[in-house]
């Protein structure tokens, strides 16, 4: 069964889906954790991963879009985006509430 939310990154929504692990390396061609499907404006996540684990790879590859609409192209990219995802996300995960949706 395929849950689907969204999430509004920058001006657009983006459908986020999760799929058995089986499929989403299907659909990948990969072993993955999530993936980022640009024409279609949707983020898969292995739904069997654990909870934090979700948010982090969707904080990653909201990153993906993120980098991609900027028009910033860096040979880098993915290494950047690990080497900050988990701050990333422990960040939007502390953030004070005073300061959110300003």
């Amino acid at each position: 069964m395929t849950r689907a939310t969204t999430l509004r990154i920058g001006d657009a929504k983006w459908k986020v889906k999760e799929l058995p692990r089986s499929k989403l390396e299907e659909i990948a061609g990969a072993m993955v954790e999530g993936m980022t499907d640009f024409d279609e404006q949707t983020i898969y996540l292995d739904a069997d991963m654990h909870s934090h684990r979700k948010g982090v790879v969707l904080v990653h590859e909201a990153m993906h879009v993120m980098y991609d609409r900027s028009g910033y192209n860096h040979k880098d990219e993915e290494k950047n985006i690990l080497a900050v995802e988990h701050g990333v996300y422990n960040l939007i995960n502390k953030f004070p509430k005073k300061y959110r949706g300003l």
